[in-house]
C-alpha cells in the first residue's frame, strides 16, 4: 500500500511572499499562513481561537507568480505536501511544499468580498 503525504490548509499571509532566485538553483518563493482553530470550553462554553502558523514554499516556476500576485494578509488555500528537515539541537522542523500546479495556492474570496460583487453585477 502507497501512502499519501497530502494536505490542504486555508490561512491569512502573515508577511509578504520572499522571493528567492540564487544561481543554478529553482526559483522559490517563502511564506507563512495562519489558521485559527476555534473550539469551545467545556467548562466555559464560551469558543477560544488557537492561532497556528504554516511556513509554506512554492518552488520553480509558480515561485515568481505567487511572489508577485499575493500579499500580507490574504487569506490563501495552500494544496501541497509536508516536508521536514533537521535542524539545530535535534530539533525536527515541518514545512508545506505547495503543488507547482496553479491550484498549489489560490486566493480565497471572503464572503463579504462575494456579496459585494454580486450586488455590484446586480446593479450593472
Amino acid at each position: 500500500m502507497t501512502d499519501t503525504n497530502e494536505v490542504a490548509l486555508e490561512g491569512d499571509l502573515t508577511w509578504d511572499p520572499i522571493y528567492i532566485e540564487k544561481e543554478g538553483r529553482a526559483p522559490v518563493c517563502l511564506l507563512c499562513i495562519e489558521c485559527n482553530r476555534h473550539r469551545r470550553s467545556d467548562d466555559t462554553g464560551i469558543w477560544d481561537g488557537h492561532a497556528r502558523f504554516f511556513n509554506v514554499t512554492v518552488e520553480d516556476h509558480r515561485a515568481e507568480e505567487v511572489a508577485t500576485v499575493f500579499v500580507k494578509g490574504e487569506r490563501v488555500l495552500v494544496k501541497g505536501y509536508l516536508d521536514w528537515y533537521d535542524g539545530a539541537e535535534s530539533c525536527e522542523f515541518v514545512t508545506i511544499v505547495a503543488w507547482s500546479t496553479p491550484d498549489g495556492i489560490t486566493r480565497v474570496v471572503k464572503v463579504e468580498e462575494q456579496s459585494q460583487a454580486s450586488t455590484a453585477s446586480d446593479v450593472s
